[in-house]
């Protein structure tokens, strides 16, 4: 090595920063849970799908029926859970 210091950027380092920063990557988005889509408007969780960067929910608004979303690109907003 060089002398400059080890950075471990492993995804349990990640995930324990994001923690930290109060950032969500879906966990609170359980089925029942009521949503906002900045384009679909109010909605509600049915059913989810992986985890971490690749978490996808299956969402239904009223508006446009079910929607599968990548919570990562999503910005969804709880409304209430």
């Amino acid at each position: 090595m060089d002398g400059s210091p080890y950075l471990d950027y492993s995804d349990s380092q990640i995930e324990e920063a994001s923690a930290e920063l109060g950032e969500s990557h879906g966990e609170d988005l359980e089925a029942g849970t009521w949503v906002r889509h900045p384009k679909f408007g109010p909605g509600v969780v049915k059913s989810r799908e992986g985890r971490g960067e690749d978490l996808k929910v299956w969402v239904y608004f009223p508006s446009v029926g079910t929607k599968k979303l990548k919570v990562k690109q999503a910005g969804l907003e709880v409304v209430r859970s």
